[in-house]
């Protein structure tokens, strides 16, 4: 059956929504969880058939109910068919298939205080998603992975036993698995005893003592030996540890765990006590990612080579016993709680294995990357607070989920983070959650409200962009006064951020540094500090806790030679340095802003601009080569790729030395265009200025490049002397109205196509009107007021 059809249809029979009254969130949840409470299930597995490959069971099924009234109870189970279904008396219940499931007549009513169980037999074939998750069964191995990629909705219980299959209703299990001699059952939670059977089979009896969800219950059968171990946790106490794999794996298998009791203490220490009886992996022969089942992580046996190449695996799967496993999303739409989590605690592996070098440069690159492709992976600019559940298990929930996490990080600093985080997992464990209770919990226990945060970072989409549009430094008695004119671009998203803590660095030519936090809200402001040294450079964020759309190099350079700048994707080749020198190389992953002559024939990118600033003089020279790429695949796939869609030969460098002047071409460099139908190539600048660069087209036929003509925007009467009449015949948000030195004169938001500014109070002279939709300058034009 169609994937979408299914999920319309599960969700008109029994799903609700989740509304919150600040409009944050709307998300389909499982109401059954709302009325009745599946406190445990008992399960009875026969998994002795691997040449017909059927699963035989009954799951003991024990209810509480919520709500008075209750007379039938919806399971789900997909593949295996029910056989019959019993009270708990024995008596048969009538049921009737449904799509995903059943439903079963309880034969009587049973209200809140009430509770009753029900049995339910069944076998048949199981069910495979083709990417990822499901009840896999083969020759050799039998096993369940608890998740699909694919199908919506993505839980994966139901693919082996009858259950609420959603990330609500938590229970507990016992399970009694009955294997063929030569095999070993591998489950979650605690192995209590082994019988043989008198056909000489094994039944094993596992029981999961923590309440979980049905997709982290876990079972798989091989030819497997448990492999035992004991970590010690943060009270000095014993935590068994119990893998399982074959045989001929053990030896590769721990020599790829060696760091495993590592990152448990790493973890413990960061988040929190380990809450779960054991610690256990088992090998199984996935072809792609890992499981975080409870207790019983789902391990590709490709990942426990004998190298320590992917034990950020081994550390991301562990994690989730604190994100996804103690505290679970509540809905798919925010997996970024499970996987985002999971996937900085990877990071925090990193650093405290590695140090805090690492981590910053793994952030970096992973920042980088979400910059340029992102959005492209996950076929748009989602929130992670509501990511479609066809991407649910993409980039923006597992890889930007961790940036943002990290720009949290920035926020709070590592003492409040950690130890926030520590109680909010206290408070919380063994529920589920949604990212307005992780925002007003963690607000609550830290004290610091997260309103903000929130808004900007997790309810929103895309990416803010701050820059220093202009630096002004007047003396102040002994010390300097420098007001600092912050900008904000919106990258793939509509609303301008508030309060976002960014290091300002200040130098002078003296190497003098003075750094403060200052604030980024709304379009634009003017941030004010009060320094002992005149300084003639600054820049943001040079700590990179807030990723935020600008990626940098920061470099002193003493000798000549070639210098990659990846993070701002530059080369120089430095030519003279008569002493060491500083280079500032910020690559700004917003559209610059645009042409004042519109008459100029050059169609500007909408994509980046880089700003090169820094301490040197005449003892200093280099060369820089800029590199272009309208191709849609490959290392620098996407970075033009809205720009250049045609030939190569009309491309050009275009400069500007700050936001007072307007745009031109760079009088020295070279265009290197190599193979011309790639769309990849080279701009060589020699004698490389301070200021601001961006790729640019020239020529008539420009494609659909070119901004909105001055004709869709009509401004009248102009010259001025009074009330101005805007009218626009294009999508238009904000309205920003600089003066000729680029200081802001007002900001307005846009509602229709036409609006009245009053300029009687302005001083007489040239302005520039600019309209932006969402972020991005969509016309622009002047303005003279007598």
């Amino acid at each position: 059956m169609n994937h979408f059809f299914r999920f319309c249809l599960y969700s008109f029979l029994f799903f609700g929504t989740s509304l919150y009254s600040d409009g944050q969130a709307t998300f389909i949840y499982d109401t059954r969880s709302d009325s009745i409470a599946i406190e445990h299930y008992t399960i009875h597995l026969d998994v002795r058939d691997f040449s017909s490959f059927i699963l035989k069971g009954d799951a003991e099924v024990s209810i509480e109910p919520l709500v008075d009234g209750i007379a039938e109870i919806r399971l789900d189970l997909i593949g295996p068919a029910v056989d019959s279904v019993h009270d708990v008396n024995g008596n048969l219940l009538s049921f009737s298939n449904v799509n995903l499931g059943f439903i079963v007549n309880l034969g009587n009513v049973i209200n809140q205080g009430d509770s009753t169980s029900i049995k339910v037999f069944y076998h048949g074939s199981t069910i495979e998603d083709p990417t990822f998750g499901g009840f896999y069964y083969s020759s050799t191995y039998a096993y369940n992975v608890g998740v699909s990629l694919d199908d919506i909705p993505h839980n994966y219980g139901k693919t082996w036993f009858p259950c609420f299959d959603n990330f609500i209703t938590r229970s507990t299990y016992d399970l009694f698995v009955t294997t063929l001699p030569q095999h070993q059952a591998s489950c979650g939670g605690v192995l209590l005893s082994t019988i043989v059977n008198p056909d000489l089979s094994e039944t094993s009896h596992w029981r999961v003592n923590q309440t979980i969800p049905p997709y982290l219950i876990s079972v798989a059968v091989a030819d497997f030996v448990l492999v035992n171990d004991t970590f010690t946790n943060y009270l000095n106490n014993p935590i068994p540890v119990q893998h399982a794999a074959k045989s001929t794996q053990v030896n590769n298998m721990n020599a790829s765990f060696v760091n495993l009791e590592q990152a448990f203490d790493i973890f413990e220490n960061k988040f929190g006590p380990y809450r779960w009886d054991r610690v256990g992996y088992t090998l199984v022969p996935m072809t792609s990612g890992a499981m975080e089942h409870s207790m019983n992580i789902a391990y590709p046996i490709v990942c426990a080579d004998g190298s320590l190449t992917y034990e950020s695996i081994m550390a991301h799967e562990l994690s989730h016993h604190w994100w996804g496993n103690l505290i679970t999303c509540r809905t798919a739409e925010d997996m970024w709680i499970n996987e985002g989590g999971a996937s900085f605690c990877e990071l925090i592996f990193e650093e405290e294995m590695a140090g805090r070098a690492s981590y910053e440069s793994q952030v970096r690159s992973q920042h980088k990357n979400l910059l340029r492709t992102c959005h492209i992976d996950d076929d748009g600019y989602w929130p992670l607070s509501g990511v479609p559940q066809t991407h649910t298990y993409g980039t923006t929930s597992y890889s930007k989920g961790a940036d943002i996490i990290h720009t949290l990080r920035g926020y709070l600093g590592d003492a409040l983070f950690f130890d926030g985080l520590t109680q909010l997992f206290e408070e919380n464990q063994f529920s589920d959650v949604d990212a307005i209770e992780f925002r007003d919990d963690l607000s609550a226990i830290t004290g610091f409200n997260l309103d903000n945060f929130f808004a900007d970072w997790i309810f929103q989409g895309g990416w803010p962009h701050v820059s220093i549009d202009s630096l002004s430094v007047v003396p102040n008695g002994g010390q300097f006064d420098v007001s600092v004119s912050l900008k904000q671009r919106l990258v793939g998203r509509s609303n301008f951020s508030n309060a976002i803590p960014l290091t300002l660095t200040l130098r002078d030519e003296n190497w003098n540094t003075f750094e403060q936090i200052v604030y980024s809200s709304g379009m634009s402001n003017i941030y004010t500090v009060t320094v002992p040294f005149s300084p003639t450079i600054g820049y943001l964020n040079r700590d990179e806790l807030i990723s935020h759309a600008v990626t940098a190099n920061y470099v002193t350079i003493g000798t000549v030679g070639t210098k990659q700048l990846t993070h701002s994707n530059l080369t120089l080749q430095v030519q003279t340095v008569t002493d060491s020198v500083f280079v500032v190389a910020e690559h700004h992953w917003a559209a610059p802003d645009a042409l004042l002559d519109i008459s100029s024939g050059y169609v500007i990118s909408p994509q980046r601009f880089w700003r090169i600033d820094g301490m040197w003089g005449t003892g200093f020279n280099t060369n820089a080569t800029f590199r272009y790429s309208g191709s849609t695949s490959g290392s620098n796939g996407y970075l033009d790729h809205l720009l250049i869609t045609g030939a190569e030969d009309s491309i050009v460098l275009l400069y500007r030395p700050d936001r007072s002047v307007d745009w031109t071409e760079f009088p020295t460099y070279t265009l290197t265009i190599g193979n011309p139908s790639d769309k990849n190539g080279t701009l060589n600048a020699t004698n490389l200025l301070k200021g601001e660069y961006a790729i640019a087209l020239k020529g008539q036929s420009l494609g659909g490049n070119e901004t909105p003509k001055v004709e869709k925007v009509k401004i009248y009467p102009n010259p001025s002397t009074g009330m101005v009449c805007l009218t626009i015949e294009t999508d238009v948000s904000e309205i920003l109205i600089t003066d000729l030195n680029g200081k802001v004169v007002s900001i307005f938001n846009m509602h229709g196509s036409e609006m009245e500014i009053d300029t009687s109070s302005w001083q007489k002279g040239t302005y520039f009107v600019a309209g932006f939709n969402k972020g991005n300058e969509v016309f622009h034009t002047k303005l003279v007021v007598l």
